[in-house]
């Protein structure tokens, strides 16, 4: 009885740990730019104001899909 119990109990480990190991992480795009230098450069400045245009307008046009 108790070698099942472990068995089932272990089983609903590993299949938990799977699901969670196989999940698509959530990443904010602009922590590319986090830790890169300790001075950001003039072109990662300007690379990561490009991506945060971007992601703006993105949103944006997002929201203006949802508002129709």
């Amino acid at each position: 009885m108790k070698v099942a119990e472990v068995r089932e109990e272990a089983e609903r480990f590993a299949a938990q740990l799977r699901n969670r190991m196989n999940a698509e992480p959530q990443v904010d795009p602009m922590s590319l730019f986090e830790h890169v230098y300790a001075q950001p450069t003039p072109q990662l400045v300007e690379q990561r104001e490009q991506v945060r245009a971007e992601l703006a307008a993105q949103a944006e046009a997002g929201n203006d899909e949802e508002a129709r």
